[in-house]
């Protein structure tokens, strides 16, 4: 059965998705320097060949599984009780990641137009999405 705002939630999965898969598939095929969807990409100078591929490969595995979750929250939009467990974890585990940015040793920049709009996406509206997920999408019957 479906509640009233499960259409706007439907929606916004979709969008969210789209988004987070757009971000990852620019740096999953861009690595580090990314293709240039988020802006320019002359913003390094490599002066180790040899480290700069191994950081690269990782940002190529980290935005792999960010596609991931695109992907998955976009799928959701369509499955949605299907996936309200995953839909919340990936919402937690955003939620997680945003608050490792606090990690970095200047936190002056997380304030700043650059990256408050992705910092308050992950503090704030991800949790917000899990909670309303939880509450919006009842639980699948049991079979045995």
């Amino acid at each position: 059965m479906q509640t009233r705002s499960q259409p706007v939630l439907r929606v916004i999965l979709f969008l969210a998705g789209a988004a987070i898969t757009t971000i990852g598939i620019d740096n999953a095929f861009g690595g580090i320097a990314s293709l240039g969807w988020q802006g320019p990409t002359d913003f390094f100078l490599v002066v180790d060949e040899k480290a700069f591929t191994v950081r690269d490969s990782h940002i190529r595995f980290i935005s792999g599984l960010w596609l991931a979750i695109g992907l998955i929250l976009g799928l959701a939009a369509f499955r949605l009780s299907l996936l309200k467990d995953v839909v919340i974890a990936c919402s937690i585990m955003i939620f997680i990641g945003g608050l490792l940015r606090f990690a970095q040793p200047d936190t002056t920049m997380l304030l700043s137009a650059h990256l408050l709009p992705s910092l308050a996406m992950e503090l704030v509206l991800f949790p917000l999405l899990a909670f309303w997920t939880y509450v919006c999408v009842k639980p699948r019957a049991q079979t045995r």
